[in-house]
């Protein structure tokens, strides 16, 4: 799998993925890759007793204080990819879906792709204008 350093890299303690779980990851990073966003970070993890699912997260941050502002994320498994505004320590989506919500199903690649246009929308909208970049 090609690895892409800045976006969703795969905890460290994380269960082995499954072939379609390292096929989403490898699209959904390969998709992030030209991302530019200050004030982001991101990571991927999965641990089957906490979560029987993928989990891809992106967080925004407040520059100025130094805290967490909110978590984005997608829930992978079996096809199918739900995404939402995250609780902070659980990283569970929350039982009524937001606004912002996301659930796609299809092959890994097209799910990857969704969720990447859906996080960029996500962290386009809350960016600053000033602290967004784009890489060409």
């Amino acid at each position: 799998m090609t690895k892409w350093p800045r976006w969703f890299d795969l905890d460290h303690d994380s269960d082995e993925l499954r072939p379609d779980e390292q096929a989403f990851l490898a699209a959904l990073q390969q998709a992030s890759a030209h991302w530019d966003f200050e004030h982001t970070s991101s990571w991927a993890s999965r641990r089957e007793e906490e979560h029987p699912c993928l989990i891809a997260v992106a967080m925004l941050s407040n520059p100025v204080k130094s805290f967490l502002l909110a978590e984005f994320g997608v829930h992978y498994r079996d096809g199918r990819a739900q995404g939402d505004k995250l609780h902070i320590c659980l990283h569970e989506l929350p039982e009524e879906p937001t606004r912002s919500a996301l659930d796609v199903t299809g092959r890994p690649e097209q799910a990857a792709a969704e969720c990447a246009a859906w996080f960029e929308k996500i962290l386009r909208g809350a960016a600053p204008r000033s602290a967004l970049r784009r890489a060409r």
